[in-house]
């Protein structure tokens, strides 16, 4: 099995951290040129596409979409590749993680220390 080129190391963590919604293991799709292509998302975090694996949405995408069209130059897959049962993109998941992220650090981690009393106005 091959690995998807440019791959982020930490996408399949994100990936894999689980998401309000999402259970593993789920189907995701690209349309690209009135042809549909679908993957499996796996709980590892990895994309998994006819024997090859992909460690980001973004490099499943563009090898999808460089199939049909190989002078493809980029694709941003968090925006191009939707969630099957909910056919929302997964920006719109990473997007719920990050601010339940921010939400977690601010009320129990290091930011904490930085709020600013109700009222007070920035110096």
């Amino acid at each position: 099995m091959r690995v998807g080129a440019r791959c982020v190391a930490r996408e399949p963590e994100l990936l894999a951290d689980g998401w309000d919604g999402v259970v593993y293991t789920q189907v995701l799709r690209i349309s690209y040129m009135d042809a549909k292509h679908e993957a499996d998302l796996n709980a590892d975090g990895f994309i998994y596409y006819r024997g090859d694996k992909f460690s980001s949405p973004s490099a499943w995408s563009i090898h999808v979409k460089r199939l049909a069209n190989p002078s493809k130059k980029a694709d941003d897959g968090w925006k191009s590749v939707r969630y099957v049962p909910s056919g929302k993109t997964l920006e719109h998941y990473k997007s719920q993680v990050r601010t339940a992220l921010l939400a977690r650090l601010e009320s129990d981690g290091p930011l904490a220390s930085f709020r600013r009393p109700r009222g007070a106005t920035p110096a």
